[in-house]
């Protein structure tokens, strides 16, 4: 592959063989100098060729080596300060025609991130090869970038070769990475290409069942920990991390996954992570877990600061007893899931409060004496979750992945700002307000009152002026009690929002994350029912309004379909066309749309009762590597003002960096070039990695020609047996007729022939 790139389409296909894939469906690239000017263009300055987001060239990053493609580290000095040279960045789209590389990260960012530091890697080489004497072209001829075996096999996954795909991942480097990654391409082609979805389905699920497979050969559960956590210097997430962003569940759902996420949970946190623990909650919350463990928690959270704390913390394998302190109590992944379930649910309880409280201001005498209004607190504590919320995402932004909870904070984070924005802003600055806006309206229209007045026009305003009616004007108290009011209402349907986020933190629990699951997906087939509704709504609706009778209003007609779906039929119109059709409208609803409906949350509600087991655990394993990544020791409220802090330097790095990339907190630090040298810690780690999957390749392949000499016996011996059978038919057969000769020949009968 790295020699013969004039024959890398012949290894990926077969004469005679249609190509079921992403790379068969694209149209033909263009011709290559095209490309190579668009590139360049592109690719000014040493960017992306694709201007997709990745780590900063100036930024070198901790996850940066793959040991199959750099079997030695790079010297002292980063490798982001050498520029990619033109050749180099025409090289990738040789590789990778243009449509198909945009569609590769796309789905899978962290491609882009292997490829520019593969070739950052070999610049810096051939830069520092050209200092010591050497001509370009024998820098060019030795450090040259070619592609590797996972560069085939993603080739085989897009032209959906499966058979070619499978045997070059068992030659990959990292084959459980790789298998990942096949089957998360498979299945972003199966909704892009619904002809072959079946097929491309069936695909994803052989790519996953591999890795699989694989992970089931590891020796022991240490193995199996270092496979799936060493982190690989030319890829932004270890394995875990990548199968947890990609949804692959069955993955997720294997035992030796399931044994590291329940030790990381309450504090036994590998190294392997960014942010280790140094301190382990008792065996008896793992062994047996109680119902005050919470109460416990939130105890010991309190009185810790104090040094008061009962519970009698473990120090973490590694962690000597001088090294702990009474913080590293916040950073066990089970004290920060359950300190922000307590806390957000008293978080809704105020909100609740507050809502309450203006409809009823008698309420407002059992706020706590001494405490600031219960308006500026919720404002306080909104805005605490606003940055933890931008904390999610700053640790690591090329990583960071906007799932449905995300975008339900960011809509009802949004919300609730706005709302209690009007809400602490005073009657007086309305009024101030009210007046400015008055006379704007006067420097630019006559009527400086007519937008105030509901769009009433001139005509109108005379005609009522004749007939003696009087034409109300809205003054700046009227206007403050509209914004007030409007405010409350907001409020009120807010507290629906908020409580429901209350869901997501039991998400993670056996028997309320399935169902939250279910309710999640029912929601989904809802939409499409709804649009199916809306179609037969209108319809229906006008239909309605023309053949109502005369004293119904216009808004009764309109809604009529819709309470007659609940069995409101209101007035029952007195022609018999108007009957029939509402005959017709009441069975079309109550039998056909909503049976149809019943069946679809029924057919949803089998398809994820049958994976129960893999949905719990797959949301489980990834609220808590969530709150082991990207969660603050410190939950809101009284996270504020150590985030703001944060929020503060990120804007003055962000600021200050020279070529504008989005860097996160992690990126603004020195990471440690050391461990990456030959005989360093990451550098032995990805060698003991690369030596554990050489050897469960090995396994595999020895218990597949085991399956296959089984299988081979296994015919031999039922051919054998049918052998036999036909030899004993046969001989039955010979005796019955030796029976029948004698019968002939003592009824003296001649035999016939």
């Amino acid at each position: 592959g790295r020699k013969a790139e004039g024959r890398r389409v012949v290894l990926l296909s077969r004469p005679g063989r249609e190509e079921r894939g992403y790379a068969s469906a694209v149209e033909r690239p263009p011709p290559v100098h095209v490309e190579q000017q668009a590139l360049l263009r592109r690719g000014k300055g040493g960017g992306s060729p694709a201007s997709l987001p990745g780590r900063s060239p100036k930024t070198p990053s901790a996850n940066a080596h793959h040991p199959g493609a750099e079997p030695t580290s790079l010297p002292d000095t980063p490798t982001g300060n050498a520029e990619i040279s033109k050749a180099d960045m025409v090289l990738l789209l040789q590789y990778y025609p243009s449509d198909v590389w945009d569609f590769l990260v796309e789905v899978e960012p962290g491609l882009h991130t292997y490829w520019m530091r593969k070739i950052r890697s070999k610049t810096w080489r051939k830069q520092q090869m050209m200092r010591g004497g050497a001509t370009a072209a024998e820098a060019e001829a030795t450090h040259k970038v070619g592609i590797s075996t996972l560069d085939l096999y993603i080739w085989a996954v897009l032209l959906g070769n499966t058979d070619l795909a499978m045997v070059l991942l068992s030659a990959c480097d990292e084959p459980l990475r790789g298998a990942l990654l096949g089957a998360k391409l498979c299945k972003k082609m199966a909704t892009l290409l619904p002809v072959e979805e079946i097929y491309l389905k069936e695909a994803a699920v052989k790519h996953e069942s591999f890795a699989v497979s694989l992970l089931e050969l590891c020796p022991s559960q240490r193995a199996a920990t270092m496979m799936l956590l060493t982190p690989a210097r030319h890829w932004e997430r270890n394995v875990l991390q990548f199968a947890a962003s990609s949804e692959m569940k069955e993955f997720i759902a294997h035992r030796h996954i399931q044994f590291l996420i329940d030790r990381a949970l309450f504090g036994d946190v590998e190294t392997y992570f960014t942010d280790p623990c140094k301190v382990m909650l008792p065996k008896r919350f793992q062994r047996d877990p109680q119902t005050l463990d919470s109460l416990r928690i939130m105890a010991h959270a309190t009185l810790a600061p104090l040094c008061c704390g009962f519970l009698k913390l473990r120090p973490a394998p590694g962690t000597k007893e001088d090294e702990i302190k009474w913080t590293d109590f916040y950073r066990i992944p089970y004290v920060k899931l359950t300190l922000r379930l307590v806390l957000y649910q008293t978080y809704a309880l105020v909100f609740a409060f507050v809502v309450i409280s203006d409809h009823y201001p008698e309420w407002q005498q059992m706020w706590v004496p001494g405490l600031a209004r219960p308006a500026i607190v919720m404002a306080w504590w909104t805005g605490a979750l606003i940055l933890d919320e931008w904390n999610q995402w700053a640790v690591a932004p090329q990583t960071f992945v906007l799932d449905f909870w995300n975008m339900y904070d960011y809509f009802f984070l949004s919300a609730t700002s706005v709302s209690l924005a009007l809400k602490l802003t005073t009657s007086d600055f309305l009024n101030e307000f009210y007046e400015y806006l008055i006379s704007f309206v006067t420097s630019l229209s006559h009527d400086p009152r007519r937008m105030l007045r509901g769009g009433r026009s001139h005509q109108d305003e005379d005609n009522d002026c004749r007939c003696g009616a009087v034409v109300p004007v809205l003054g700046p108290q009227d206007f403050a009690h509209r914004v007030s009011s409007i405010e409350s209402t907001f409020l009120a349907l807010l507290n629906i929002v908020v409580f429901t986020r209350v869901l997501q933190h039991y998400s993670s629990s056996a028997g309320m994350g399935v169902l939250i699951i279910m309710v999640i997906q029912m929601a989904e087939d809802m939409k499409l029912w709804l649009a199916l509704v809306g179609i037969f709504f209108v319809a229906f609706s006008v239909t309605f309004a023309v053949m109502s009778e005369s004293d119904t209003t216009a808004v009764e007609a309109v809604t009529k379909p819709a309470w007659a779906m609940f069995g409101d039929l209101g007035n029952i119109p007195d022609n018999a066309a108007g009957k029939m059709l509402l005959w017709a409208y009441v069975m079309l609803s109550n039998v056909l749309l909503v049976n149809l409906l019943i069946a679809m949350m029924n057919d949803t509600y089998q398809t994820i009762h049958e994976k129960a087991a893999s949905e719990w655990k797959f949301s489980r394993a990834h609220t808590i590597l969530e709150a082991i990544e990207r969660t603050y020791p410190i939950p809101p409220p009284f996270s504020l003002p150590f985030i703001l802090g944060r929020f503060l330097r990120w804007c003055v790095v962000h600021h200050c960096s020279s070529d504008g990339h989005v860097m996160g907190l992690k990126d603004a630090e020195d990471w440690n070039q050391e461990d990456w040298k030959v005989g360093g810690r990451l550098w032995m780690q990805n060698m003991e990695s690369g030596r554990l999957a050489r050897i469960m390749l090995l396994h595999k392949s020895a218990n597949e020609e085991k399956e296959n000499e089984i299988r081979i016996d296994g015919r031999v011996a039922r051919f054998e047996s049918m052998m036999e059978e036909l030899l004993v038919a046969q001989e039955e057969m010979a005796r019955q007729m030796d029976y029948i000769r004698e019968d002939m020949k003592a009824s003296h009968m001649a035999p016939s022939s």
